[in-house]
């Protein structure tokens, strides 16, 4: 039976306080999380949500998200997740003759209803492993924080132990809510339940382009947005919009709408002035 313990910032590394383009992932096995220090931002395709010191996150699998961390003064930003990996969980189901029979309904993609003992676990796990990224948790470890968070919410087994494969997604839906992360095309297929072969012809089928050049054109549609009604700079948003270079969306932009986003900007400045 594998086990996992992963660190999303090391303890010990500090991350500064400047703009942070933040960490993409596919989370294809469900997460715990414990934020030790600092905080962390996270956003998914319904949102976003600030992680605090001491605080315990459960991000269900099968998504994309981007974790940004940031750290309070002279004190690194540590985030300690364990992976419940789906052999593990099996394990658990079929030694505690689980039966699933309904399948878990809120639309949630993070989850924070973290017990007393749940809380007090994660903090021992913490203060045990920190500053140790090349630490381990034990089998028995891992399935007490099961446990616990069964213990917490027994409702979660319709999620914990439900290993029917993921169902496919609407494409245009599902790239209207992750044009923002900066994923190869063939993630996004994996994540909207497809191959990329598959997820490739329907998508030119329905938009008669490549999905990477429609991810582009719907970026800087974003952006043209956010400067020209917002008011926003293109240094302030160019990475949340998935853009990982300013240099390359500056002459994308210009490319596209014949003109900077500083004129755009300037001239919603001037209009709402006026």
């Amino acid at each position: 039976m594998q086990t996992a313990t992963q660190l999303t910032g090391r303890p010990g590394f500090s991350y500064n306080n400047k703009k942070y383009p933040g960490r993409e992932l596919f989370i294809d096995q469900h997460l715990l999380g414990f934020q030790v220090s600092g905080t962390t931002h996270i956003l998914h395709s319904l949102g976003h949500a600030t992680i605090t010191a001491n605080t315990a996150v459960l991000i269900r699998r099968n998504q994309i998200i981007r974790i940004t961390p940031y750290l309070p003064e002279k004190c690194p930003c540590q985030f300690l997740s364990f992976v419940l990996n789906k052999e593990m969980l099996q394990q658990l189901a079929f030694e505690n003759s689980v039966i699933i029979n309904g399948r878990y309904t809120p639309e949630q993609n993070l989850f924070f209803q973290a017990g007393a003992r749940l809380k007090e676990n994660l903090i021992a796990l913490a203060s045990n492993h920190r500053g140790d990224k090349h630490s381990t948790v034990q089998p028995v470890q891992i399935r007490e924080i099961v446990r616990l968070l069964l213990e917490d919410d027994p409702d979660l087994k319709y999620l914990l132990f439900d290993f029917s494969a993921p169902p496919r997604t609407d494409v245009s839906a599902f790239m209207n809510q992750h044009f923002m992360f900066n994923m190869p095309i063939s993630t996004f297929a994996r994540a909207a339940g497809y191959r990329p072969a598959a997820f490739k012809k329907i998508f030119s089928e329905r938009y008669h382009r490549l999905p990477k050049d429609w991810l582009i054109e719907r970026r800087l549609a974003e952006a043209y947005h956010l400067i020209s009604q917002k008011g926003h700079k293109a240094a302030a948003i160019y990475l949340d919009l998935g853009f990982r270079n300013l240099s390359h969306f500056y002459t994308a932009f210009k490319k596209r709408y014949g003109t900077t986003s500083s004129a755009i900007r300037q001239s919603a400045c001037v209009e709402e002035a006026l």
